[in-house]
C-alpha cells in the first residue's frame, strides 16, 4: 500500500527531501532536524547530490531507528564519497603527519 505524502505548509528548498521522508515512511519529518542537519549539506555539496544519498539513506532505514542526524555524521557512507578505510600503518602515518604540523 502507498504511503500519502504528508504536504509542507509552503514549498522550499526542503520540499523535496520532505516528500521523500513522507513517501518512505508516512507521517511529518522532524522540521527542525530535517532543516539543520541538510542546510550545511546542500550549501556544500548542492541539493541534488544530497539527495540522492537521502534517499539511499532512507531506503536503508527502519522506521523505528532512522535518526536525521546520523544521516548528516554518516553522509559520505551514503553519498559514495567515503573514502577508504584507514589501515593501521596508514592512520599512525596520518597521526604524525598532523603533530608535524602543529
Amino acid at each position: 500500500m502507498a504511503t500519502a505524502v504528508v504536504p509542507m505548509t509552503k514549498i522550499t528548498w526542503l520540499t523535496p527531501f520532505w516528500d521523500d521522508w513522507t513517501l518512505r515512511f508516512g507521517g511529518k519529518p522532524p522540521g527542525g532536524a530535517l532543516a539543520k542537519t541538510l542546510k550545511p549539506l546542500v550549501d556544500e555539496h548542492g541539493a541534488e547530490k544530497v539527495r540522492e544519498a537521502w534517499r539511499r539513506f532512507l531506503t536503508a532505514q527502519n522506521a523505528t531507528y532512522v535518526s536525521i542526524p546520523k544521516f548528516g555524521s554518516t553522509y559520505g557512507s551514503w553519498s559514495g564519497a567515503k573514502p577508504q578505510a584507514l589501515g593501521r600503518g596508514d592512520k599512525a602515518a596520518l597521526e604524525a603527519d598532523e603533530w608535524s604540523r602543529e
